[in-house]
């Protein structure tokens, strides 16, 4: 079982947090591992699609589940928000046009 611990925004609205998890190697019996956190804002900075757009691919499953880090902040993981934009089919601009 994993357990998150969050911190205050920085300047940018990022959040930084540590997940701290248990195994039953005692070598590995609390590995802390850094992870990064966007709210939605500068999610679709990264991956440019519409709000409305965003959220419902987060509720068919097509887009990363959010994660509640506290009452009123939601946000993702910034690697799986750039694992998607890896992912994602690259369009041609002569294609657009």
């Amino acid at each position: 079982m994993s357990k998150l611990s969050h911190s205050n925004p920085n300047l940018d609205g990022v959040y930084t947090g540590e997940i701290e998890s248990h195994m039953d190697n005692r070598e590995f019996e609390e590995r802390k591992v850094d992870i990064e956190f966007i709210k939605l804002p500068q999610v679709l900075e990264i991956y440019p699609v519409g709000r409305t757009t965003w959220l419902n691919g987060v509720n068919s499953g097509e887009y990363p589940q959010p994660y509640r880090l506290g009452k009123r902040i939601t946000a993702w993981r910034k690697a799986d928000i750039i694992k998607l934009c890896e992912a994602a089919p690259r369009v041609d601009r002569e294609e657009v046009k």
